[in-house]
């Protein structure tokens, strides 16, 4: 049933109470939502010297080395010789200010020897340079790879006087 007035004052009459209405409730607090933002990374690459040997699959078999430090012009070079002769079985240049990390590592597939890696101090003076250059600390991390079935175990020895 409708009022006996017209339309035209009845109607506006209601709209204003339901804004009235609206004035009245006291606004809500927003929740903020927490948004997970995820940046996406660069891809990283390992920053060492990685000197992993036998770069020859003939030399599998040798399994005492020597770490011998060389100069090579600006960029000095460690290399790995079967001890007691001139053979390098690997070699790797300090060309980079993160080569202060250096890792030593038999090859996949030829890690069932135990190995020695002997450290000649005497040519190590040769890296000073370099090492102080960059942080001056020269890390060497040595994986002579897995054990082999008999039990071979890997040895590390620093020979010499130098520093």
């Amino acid at each position: 049933m409708l009022p006996d007035m017209p339309i035209g004052c009845w109607l506006p009459d209601m709209f204003e109470r339901r804004r009235a209405r609206r004035r009245e409730r006291r606004p809500r607090p927003r929740k903020r939502r927490l948004a997970a933002l995820l940046e996406m990374l660069e891809p990283r690459r390992l920053l060492t010297a990685e000197l992993s040997y036998p770069e020859d699959p003939g030399d599998a078999a040798v399994t005492d080395l020597t770490l011998v430090a060389e100069a090579g012009g600006s960029d000095p070079f460690l290399r790995l010789y079967q001890t007691g002769t001139a053979h390098a079985v690997a070699s790797v240049q300090l060309d980079d200010p993160d080569d202060v990390n250096v890792r030593i590592r038999r090859a996949a597939g030829a890690d069932d020897f135990g190995d020695t890696l002997r450290i000649d101090l005497n040519t190590f003076g040769r890296l000073n340079a370099f090492v102080s250059g960059h942080g001056g600390v020269l890390d060497v991390d040595f994986d002579g790879g897995a054990e082999g079935p008999l039990g071979a175990d890997d040895h590390l020895r620093a020979e010499g006087g130098g520093t």
